[in-house]
């Protein structure tokens, strides 16, 4: 994965942690900076201590990326010491920035978190000490200060071919593989193209699924067989599923090009939103307009650029 990459997975690794929950005083982001610091009062309680620049400096630790002006607590010194770091045009925010807010534009800045997508008129982030979590977050540029940009070796991404969408799904599709296992070598490079490099890890957690709760013969290599065929057609996935299936059929529809609030990868819910996109789907591509996943829809789903 590029650095860029790296600072984006670390921050969603956290996503749902709340520091209300932690068994520690304090929040992990405010000991670690304790630590570092040897600044026992940023320990917490977090409360007390308003940790979203912490969050940030720790995610930028993690990835092994500077920053100018990191790792601080405070996002005013971050402005002081982060010179040439900083955009002159906020909308150029990429993946990977650091975003600075002021909420009521008295030039005092507010909170920090890191840039997701930018989606032109919105942006997505995630940001931690919201509600004492961390959480993935949309906002308008009305109560954009600054954007601050860490020093990547990689290239900026090309927006032609970058969906962000599809860059945030590859995400996701990272912290699955993750939580199971995947070496870091392994993982897909978020690129925001929905190709080959994406569908096959896709198609391997469908066969993992149905290697568990059907069939434990099957061979879990990416591949489509046609036994992996015959175990969708007999099971398909449809609305009331609520696992994994249901996640990777999202996570190839937004592969495809479809957006929606219903096609949300922190849910492994089938809703009937859901099925409409699949009959959609299946309409245009010539498939039985079931609104169930069987087997020609899913290998549709997963080999369209063949």
């Amino acid at each position: 994965m590029s650095k860029i990459d790296d600072v984006l997975y670390v921050a969603a690794s956290q996503l749902g942690y709340c520091a209300d929950d932690d068994p520690e005083p304090g929040s992990k982001f405010g000991r670690w900076m304790a630590e570092l610091l040897d600044e026992d009062w940023l320990a917490g309680p977090s409360s007390e201590i308003w940790w979203c620049c912490i969050f940030v400096s720790w995610c930028l630790n993690q990835a092994g990326v500077e920053c100018p002006g990191y790792p601080s607590y405070n996002t005013n010194i971050v402005i002081r010491h982060a010179g040439d770091a900083i955009l002159d045009n906020i909308y150029d925010a990429q993946p990977g920035d650091v975003i600075i807010f002021d909420w009521d534009g008295n030039g005092v800045t507010d909170h920090v978190g890191i840039v997701e997508a930018n989606h032109g008129s919105w942006l997505q982030t995630i940001e931690g000490n919201v509600s004492n979590s961390v959480m993935r977050v949309t906002r308008d540029w009305s109560c954009v200060a600054y954007i601050v940009r860490p020093n990547y070796e990689d290239a900026e991404y090309e927006p032609s071919k970058c969906d962000p969408d599809i860059r945030f799904m590859q995400l996701m599709l990272n912290t699955q593989l993750a939580n199971r296992g995947c070496p870091d070598d392994q993982l897909v490079e978020a690129t925001g193209i929905y190709d080959w490099h994406t569908t096959v890890p896709l198609i391997k957690m469908a066969q993992e699924w149905f290697l568990c709760q059907r069939d434990n013969t099957l061979v879990c290599d990416g591949n489509w067989t046609m036994q992996m065929a015959r175990l969708l057609n007999k099971y398909p996935v449809q609305t009331g599923c609520a696992n994994v299936l249901s996640w990777i059929t999202k996570a190839a529809l937004i592969g495809c090009g479809y957006k929606g609030a219903h096609l949300d990868l922190q849910s492994w819910n089938f809703s009937t939103a859901l099925s409409d996109n699949i009959v959609e789907y299946q309409k245009e591509h010539g498939i039985p307009a079931t609104g169930c996943v069987d087997s020609d829809t899913l290998f549709a789903l997963t080999h369209y650029d063949e």
